[in-house]
C-alpha cells in the first residue's frame, strides 16, 4: 500500500462510506481509487477533488499524495511581490488589456521633486502630473530612479 492509498482508507472509515459512494460523492471514477489501491498516485487535480468531495484538508490531501511537503502545506502564503515600477500622482483607469499599475497604494510614491525633467520627454513635471517610476542604471553601475509621465509611457508603449 502506498502513503496516499493509507490516507484514502483512513477517510473511508471516518466517514463510514464505500470506496464507490466516495468516487460518487467526489465526483471520480470508481476505477481511479481501486487504482490508487495498486500504488498508482492520482494528479493534483484529483487528490483535490477526492479531498473536497469527502470535505477533507486540501493541503493534507496532497501531503499525503506526496506532491507538496508538510513545510510547504504550512508555510503562509507568500505575499505579492512589490514592483520595481511605482507610480504617482491621481490613480487613472488601466485598460483590460494591460497590467493594472495604480491597483494598490503600497506602490504610490511621491511626485517628483521640483525641476524634475520627464526621462522620456524631457518636460518639467507640473505638481498634479500622474506617471511612474523607472529605476535606472548609469553607466558607472550607480542605481537611481527617472520619472516619466503617464502619457509619455502609453506614447511608448509598443514602439
Amino acid at each position: 500500500m502506498s502513503r496516499w492509498y493509507d490516507y484514502v482508507q483512513r477517510v473511508l472509515r471516518e466517514h463510514g462510506i464505500s470506496a464507490a459512494a466516495a468516487a460518487r460523492q467526489a465526483g471520480l471514477a470508481g476505477a481511479g481509487i481501486h487504482n490508487w489501491k495498486n500504488g498508482t498516485r492520482p494528479y493534483a487535480a484529483l487528490a483535490v477533488r477526492f479531498a473536497r468531495g469527502m470535505g477533507e484538508n486540501v493541503l493534507e490531501a496532497l501531503v499525503e499524495c506526496e506532491l507538496i511537503t508538510e513545510d510547504e502545506a504550512a508555510r503562509p502564503p507568500e505575499k505579492r511581490k512589490r514592483s520595481t515600477v511605482k507610480w504617482f500622482g491621481e490613480p487613472w483607469p488601466s485598460d483590460e488589456s494591460r497590467a493594472p499599475v495604480c491597483e494598490d497604494d503600497a506602490d504610490r510614491v511621491d511626485p517628483p521633486p521640483a525641476g524634475e525633467q520627464c526621462v522620456l520627454c524631457g518636460e518639467l513635471f507640473p505638481p498634479d502630473a500622474q506617471g511612474i517610476t523607472l529605476p535606472h542604471l548609469s553607466a558607472d553601475l550607480k542605481t537611481d530612479i527617472r520619472y516619466a509621465h503617464i502619457e509619455c509611457i502609453v506614447q511608448n508603449v509598443g514602439a
